[in-house]
């Protein structure tokens, strides 16, 4: 859900920047939260995702997101999941409700979290800036292991205009997008070699699916020691030697 497509930034791939010239609306903190929880008693929807353009400035609309959450939380005893956008700018603002949080949590549980009790995510947009794919899957890697993110996010760029600053693509990157979750699977539910073998190769994410299966990866039999299979055929090769 968008509280308001109001925004006072201006990126270029984002259909609701500055200069686009497109119909601005908000919500009330009281019309968000009623339309929330009829969804939630009707079975439309399991929690609400909120984010917002920034309108006013950062902390004014963090605020009212977090109002959103607390009076869904508690006053209307609301038990979905509710993921919160950390508005770009307000950390400040959101680092004192977090603590807040977390100091009222400490009155009931013995082990508190030092962030947001639920984790954190993050969304990654391929395809509009021209990092390669090692570079997202390392930055990804360092979420995960230094900043305790419980997912990281990869969405194909899509145009929605034109824009000298963005890199110039035929079509959203899909493909890109897919390969990209599947490194990020092998690196953190296997082992980080797996991404790095799947993306050492020779041969670049867009151009491994177009091979044979034969032609992708040809191994010894009496060398390999583990294989998976997604979407193309990965090994990792013990070396005797």
């Amino acid at each position: 859900m968008l509280f308001t497509n109001h925004c006072i930034y201006d990126c270029a791939y984002c259909v609701n920047r500055r200069s686009n010239d497109i119909r601005r609306t908000s919500f009330t903190v009281d019309e968000l939260v009623e339309l929330t929880k009829r969804f939630y008693t009707r079975n439309y929807i399991e929690g609400l995702f909120l984010s917002s353009g920034i309108a006013g400035d950062p902390d004014f609309t963090m605020r009212k997101l977090i109002a959103v959450a607390r009076r869904l939380r508690r006053d209307e005893g609301f038990g979905g999941y509710i993921h919160l956008k950390a508005i770009v700018g307000t950390m400040d603002c959101l680092a004192d409700k977090l603590q807040e949080t977390r100091e009222d949590r400490k009155h009931r549980f013995q082990h508190v979290p030092c962030f947001a009790p639920a984790g954190q995510s993050t969304q990654l947009i391929v395809g509009a800036s021209p990092e390669s794919d090692r570079t997202i899957v390392t930055l990804s890697s360092y979420f995960y292991r230094r900043l305790g993110m419980r997912r990281v996010y990869y969405s194909a760029f899509m145009p929605v205009g034109d824009d000298q600053r963005l890199s110039a693509i035929g079509s959203p990157p899909l493909r890109r997008e897919h390969r990209l979750y599947q490194a990020d699977w092998l690196s953190g539910s296997i082992a980080s070699m797996w991404a790095n073998f799947f993306l050492t190769t020779a041969l670049s994410s867009q151009e491994v699916p177009a091979l044979p299966p034969g032609d992708r990866f040809r191994l010894d039999d009496g060398r390999a020691w583990r294989a998976t299979s997604l979407g193309c055929h990965e090994a990792c090769v013990r070396d005797n030697e």
